[in-house]
């Protein structure tokens, strides 16, 4: 969903493109385009895609360079963002890891620079960084983590349940018999 800023300049945008004032050619184009029928249903993938159509049509951000949406839609799934790279570096630090290294085992050696991955790897390595981050924060200060208990056995573990005397050998003879 759209925030009020965005659907302001959308509109603003609109109204820049003199074959799009009438409702008729606007509701097709977001048909064709978004595959929604108002402005309101747009995520922010189906947004740029729009702007980046507004601007072929002749829509001129003042703030942005003239072909800004468009780059960005063309670059869409073919680069990092400079967001992601931002996060692998962070994460890397924090999980104390070779981000290099990280990088050429997550894209199977294809490369071990972070700005080359594919931003479905780039994904994977900070969901990857993200888990292991988490396990370090859990592991209290002994470095040891207890086992968790086994489904089904009474005592927790196995090894506490055998501790316990749940079962004995005397008891698993009789219950076969």
């Amino acid at each position: 969903m759209l925030t009020k800023p965005q659907i302001i300049l959308l509109q603003t945008a609109r109204r820049q493109v003199p074959q799009l004032r009438d409702d008729a050619p606007w509701r097709m184009a977001l048909r064709n385009i978004a595959r929604v029928s108002s402005a309101k249903d747009l995520n922010n993938r189906s947004f740029e895609n729009m702007l980046a159509f507004l601007e072929e049509m002749g829509f001129c951000d003042q703030s942005k360079r003239p072909d800004h949406y468009r780059r960005k839609v063309a670059a869409r799934g073919h680069e990092v963002s400079d967001e992601q790279l931002y996060k692998m570096g962070a994460l890397a630090q924090a999980a104390g890891l070779d981000l290099d290294g990280f990088c050429r085992r997550m894209s199977c050696g294809r490369t071990d620079d972070p700005g080359r991955l594919e931003p479905f790897e780039a994904y994977n390595v900070i969901e990857a960084l993200k888990a292991i981050v988490d396990r370090k924060e859990s592991v209290p200060e002994g470095g040891k983590v207890a086992a968790a208990p086994r489904q089904g056995s009474p005592g927790g573990t196995v090894a506490a349940a055998a501790t316990e005397g749940l079962y004995s050998r005397n008891q698993v003879l009789e219950t076969r018999n």
